[in-house]
């Protein structure tokens, strides 16, 4: 497995757990989230600039950033935020003009003296 962060990654060392997370965006441009659970160079810097993560084993892993490169054995767990990608295929939908109107009116009449008497007597 081959991952290529572009720009700025940061790289989180969870409070209380042996790893780091890796957080970042992909050449693309997706959000990458991969969480390495193991033992962590101690001279791993917080942020990493154009990184790449190699798998070299069954649970041995390369982190690589320009001519620097550290090796971990970790597990490796991988988050793709697709919240993008979905939103591209589903557009949302459009809220009626009735129901806009009906809230609007609502949440007018909730910023009012009488608004917020009813609001205060309906909650007991």
């Amino acid at each position: 497995m081959h991952l290529s962060f572009a720009g700025s990654l940061e790289c989180r060392r969870p409070p209380g757990l042996p790893g780091v997370t890796l957080i970042g965006r992909t050449s693309e441009g997706d959000a990458l989230l991969a969480t390495l659970l193991g033992a962590v160079p101690d001279d791993l810097p917080p942020q990493l600039q154009n990184a790449e993560l190699e798998q070299e084993g069954a649970a041995h892993y390369r982190i690589s950033s320009g001519a620097r490169a550290w090796r971990l054995s970790a597990r490796l767990f991988v988050h793709h935020d697709l919240s993008a990608a979905f939103y591209r295929a589903v557009p949302p939908r459009a809220v009626p003009l009735a129901k806009r109107l009906l809230w609007r009116l609502a949440l007018g009449a909730a910023r009012t003296r009488l608004g917020e008497w009813w609001v205060a007597r309906s909650r007991g």
